[in-house]
């Protein structure tokens, strides 16, 4: 939950009101390996672009390729839907 409200405010503009408990919640994601699943569209999208200006290291997963994406941007085939994908 903290992670998926952090994530929120990061990709808002708009000023949320939270409470004390989440204000001093900080995140270093500098030289860290960068896993989005299901990031070719969508939030995942949105997740990797942000991750690029970030990270060198950053892997997606997804049904489909997005090519839209700088080559250090390393893609797996995944559909979650199916074990046998996984």
């Amino acid at each position: 939950m903290r992670l998926q409200f952090q994530m929120l405010t990061m990709f808002t503009s708009k000023k949320i009101k939270t409470s004390k408990k989440f204000k001093n919640i900080k995140f270093n994601f500098k030289n860290k390996d960068i896993i989005v699943i299901g990031g070719s569209r969508g939030i995942g999208e949105e997740c990797v672009n942000f991750f690029t200006n970030i990270s060198k290291r950053i892997t997606y997963s997804s049904r489909k390729k997005n090519y839209k994406f700088k080559k250090k941007v390393k893609y797996i085939y995944a559909d979650v839907r199916s074990e046998n994908s996984i």
